[in-house]
């Protein structure tokens, strides 16, 4: 073939064969490739018309810049293309390199005032600017190893870490529980987790007892789901305190005050809570946390206590862990490890893992606590682990363990020592409740009233008239499912 530069005769082996309306023709013979046929050429027809080749795509075809007209198409037709002289083509592709830098891209580049060491790099079409080159020469600087992912360390540098310490989707992972907790924090995962807590009542909304305890007796419930102990009283109030005022994470609506104004030395006094099931976090880590504030700087513990029901295997505790209060409110975390329950026995009865919070054992003092909770793994570095469920919820769960329910009977009575009864039927609790009854109205009835049947689920109450005529009682029962 003839070389860059020089004339080259039109090229004249072999037939065309071309279709009307179709950009693709054909040939017969001809070796396009061989002849060095290029975008650009032009193929002459017998009647005189040019037609620019787009494209060659094999020895014998290839595509039209634009449909084939009628006048032009024919089969088996002498074939004839002439070849676009390389200084057209040329200046053809400079045009087009000018017409794409002048878009922009140009110009921008002309404006940059590089350093050494920068990259170029584009913006948007037409936008350039010059940027550091600090991790790509770190990236050409890292050593490949096998099994390892690209990250960045806390430094902020690239380096080579396990594939273990990446979030991976196709394999399990082994990561350290504060790797874990840390992980969970990044994702902000802990808000899916309605049973994360387990701590019932931790944010002190469900008081069904009350809301102020003046002088409370040992092993007393207060708000629900937590319970006082201690072996010398002292004078102290325990009272639910409105939060409204206070600026506390996770914005809660009351808090829990112990305010001792009597304390007489004593070897504990304490706050309670029993989660269900000695299992819960068993040769687990397990975080903590609760937001705080004392009358002054103070040092308080937790403990945590596996009980394995009545002729179990014995009591398990761990703690004292030491956490710190100040006088205003702040929030403090303290991570655990529970013991495994491998080799242990469950007792009959209840079986639990109960928190202690122990507080001053002797002089006066004032501990406020809100949003209490126990979660799974190392959470120190989560924004907030509470993990908060809604109200109804909680109530729910609370109402596994204690709850009221209102009896109401109205009769007409025939005579005096006609039975009145009424039943009420209720959730099922924890286990056979007890109960205690609060008559609210009594009319032409005998009291006090007396239990007809009672199982989980159901309670009925009867007494006798007193006389013929209307007789009616509503009588409200305190029902306990306690651990």
């Amino acid at each position: 073939m003839a070389t860059k530069g020089r004339y080259r005769p039109d090229w004249t082996i072999g037939t065309l064969t071309l279709v009307e309306g179709e950009k693709e023709f054909t040939t017969t013979g001809s070796a396009l490739e061989v002849a060095g046929i290029q975008p650009g050429d032009s193929i002459i027809t017998a009647s005189g018309l040019t037609l620019i080749i787009e494209s060659i795509t094999g020895q014998n075809s290839g595509t039209l810049m634009h449909p084939c007209s009628m006048i032009a198409a024919g089969a088996d037709q002498p074939l004839r293309i002439r070849y676009q002289p390389e200084g057209s083509r040329l200046a053809g592709m400079a045009a087009s390199l000018f017409q794409r830098m002048g878009s922009g891209a140009l110009y921008s580049l002309g404006e940059l005032e590089g350093e050494e060491g920068q990259f170029l790099r584009f913006l948007a079409p037409g936008v350039l600017e010059a940027v550091a080159g600090e991790n790509l020469g770190s990236l050409a600087a890292l050593e490949l190893v096998k099994n390892n992912v690209l990250g960045v360390d806390n430094d902020g540098k690239l380096t080579m870490m396990p594939r273990e310490k990446a979030l991976l989707y196709g394999a399990a992972q082994t990561l350290t529980p504060a790797e874990r907790g840390q992980a969970v924090a990044n994702i902000g995962a802990g808000v899916l987790a309605g049973f994360r807590n387990k701590i019932i009542n931790g944010g002190f909304d469900i008081w069904q007892r009350g809301t102020v305890f003046s002088y409370p007796g040992n092993s007393l419930f207060l708000a629900d789901r937590w319970r006082i102990a201690f072996d010398v009283p002292g004078v102290f109030n325990v009272v639910r305190g409105d939060a409204g005022a206070i600026t506390l994470r996770g914005s809660p609506n009351y808090y829990l005050a112990w305010v001792q104004t009597d304390g007489p030395p004593a070897q504990f006094r304490a706050l309670m809570h029993r989660v269900e099931g000695v299992e819960t976090l068993a040769g687990k880590t397990a975080t903590f946390t609760l937001t705080g504030w004392c009358d002054i700087d103070r040092t308080l513990t937790v403990e945590f206590r596996q009980h394995f029901g009545d002729g179990g295997s014995p009591l398990v505790t761990t703690g004292h862990v030491p956490f710190s209060l100040k006088t205003t409110p702040s929030t403090t975390s303290v991570v655990v490890d529970i013991p495994p329950i491998t080799g242990k026995t469950r007792g009959t009865g209840a079986n639990f893992l109960e928190i202690v919070i122990y507080m001053p054992a002797s002089g006066a003092f004032t501990t406020n606590l809100a949003r209490i909770s126990l979660v799974e793994g190392d959470a120190r570095e989560e924004e907030d682990p509470f993990s908060p469920r809604h109200i109804a919820l909680e109530t729910m769960l609370c109402e596994r363990y204690a709850r009221s329910i209102k009896v109401r009977a109205l009769e007409s009575a025939q005579f005096a020592g006609w039975w009145v009864q009424a039943a009420s039927a209720y959730p099922k609790m924890r286990t056979q409740p007890t109960y205690s009854t609060f008559v609210e109205y009594a009319g032409g009835v005998n009291l006090p009233l007396q239990e007809d049947n009672a199982e989980n689920g159901f309670l009925s109450l009867r007494t006798q008239a007193s006389a013929a005529g209307a007789a009616e009682f509503l009588a409200r029962a305190f029902l306990e499912a306690e651990l």
